[in-house]
């Protein structure tokens, strides 16, 4: 065997003991929201290896959507009654928003976008994962603050290039006025 062959091999294996190896980013991320909000959304399905490898498994497919998975999480967590119509994903009238930091402007600038927010009237309960430093934010966002933004427009949640915070920033808003300590803190009732 060459060792063309050989290394050949060696990524088979490779990918067999690791099969998020060759994934797309999309997936990736959506991979990283499920280890985060499983537990917190099924804890007890999350007892069950088989369970867990399935709805994992499901998400990586793109079957499972971690969008619904933050909704779950906060109603299970927050005891907050779901109730997903136009404008809302909960009875309060809030919605949740499951969104990653990404760069724009031909590598300028890292931010994280809060999108289809035009038809919503109450809180925005976010949580908002920055790649580069592996690491969760959380925000709960009024209405009163993202009302006027025209509705070809969204939230940009403003980051340091190398994933810091960027809380002190020329933004109209400074979106990080609502950040919140912990996940615990998007789950609470209005």
């Amino acid at each position: 065997m060459d060792i063309n062959q050989t290394e050949e091999s060696n990524q088979k294996k490779i990918e067999l003991r690791n099969p998020e190896h060759h994934v797309d980013e999309n997936i990736r991320l959506a991979l990283r929201f499920f280890i985060e909000l499983w537990p917190k959304a099924y804890p007890m399905y999350n007892r069950i290896p088989f369970a867990t490898k399935l709805a994992r498994r499901l998400t990586r497919d793109g079957v499972l959507s971690h969008g619904h998975l933050l909704e779950k999480a906060i109603s299970r967590v927050g005891s907050i009654v779901r109730e997903s119509t136009m404008g809302k994903d909960f009875a309060d009238k809030s919605d949740a928003k499951a969104v990653s930091v990404r760069t724009c402007s031909k590598g300028k600038a890292y931010s994280a976008p809060v999108t289809n927010i035009h038809r919503k009237k109450g809180y925005l309960r976010v949580m908002v994962f920055e790649r580069k430093q592996d690491r969760f934010y959380y925000f709960m966002i009024p209405g009163y603050a993202y009302s006027h933004i025209a509705s070809t427009s969204n939230i940009e949640i403003p980051f340091e290039i190398d994933g810091d915070p960027k809380r002190i920033n020329k933004c109209d808003i400074n979106w990080w006025n609502y950040e919140v300590d912990t996940f615990n803190d998007i789950t609470r009732a209005l």
